[in-house]
């Protein structure tokens, strides 16, 4: 394994997203909780990179979450399975879904696919990493860094034993 991004690189993407989000919500009374921005992390995978994301934002927001499971094996994906879908009502909200990195679409296009129904105002996509061959998908992107085809561990991701999501930095095989 070789170090990928280091736990301050991570930090840096992390607030230059957020600087973003922050700079396009900066009409957003953070005192008025009348219309507040839904924030939807997937799991496993992304919950350190949420967590580190929502921190930083100043604005007010919803937090849910989804359980989805695509992942057999390094570099075997099998079928899109939600194991928890969400809790909160989206309807006419804009809606931002978290996820560790846009991989090859099949997870966030039936995500995307999924929640579309409940009929948001928008539909966003925040990822901390995305691959050169992932596919365009319908939604406004944020993402973080550019990689190549690589199997990852640490920062929420893990290795085919479950291991290593805690690591605060990104390896790669």
């Amino acid at each position: 394994m070789k170090l990928l991004y280091n736990s301050q690189q991570i930090e840096d993407k992390v607030n230059e997203l957020t600087t973003a989000l922050n700079l396009k919500h900066s009409y957003l009374d953070p005192n008025h909780l009348s219309q507040p921005v839904v924030f939807i992390g997937l799991l496993k995978g992304s919950f350190m990179f949420f967590s580190d994301l929502v921190k930083k934002l100043n604005f007010n927001i919803v937090i849910d979450f989804m359980h989805i499971s695509s992942y057999i094996s390094e570099g075997n994906q099998g079928k899109v399975k939600i194991k928890k879908n969400i809790e909160t009502d989206i309807k006419g909200k804009m809606v931002y879904i978290v996820d560790d990195i846009l991989d090859s679409g099949n997870t966030m296009s039936a995500v995307l696919e999924l929640l579309s129904k409940e009929n948001p105002l928008q539909l966003n996509v925040v990822t901390l990493l995305k691959r050169k061959s992932s596919p365009t998908l319908k939604a406004t992107h944020y993402n973080g860094f550019l990689i190549n085809d690589e199997w990852l561990y640490g920062y929420g991701f893990n290795n085919d034993e479950g291991y290593c999501r805690n690591y605060p930095y990104l390896l790669s095989n």
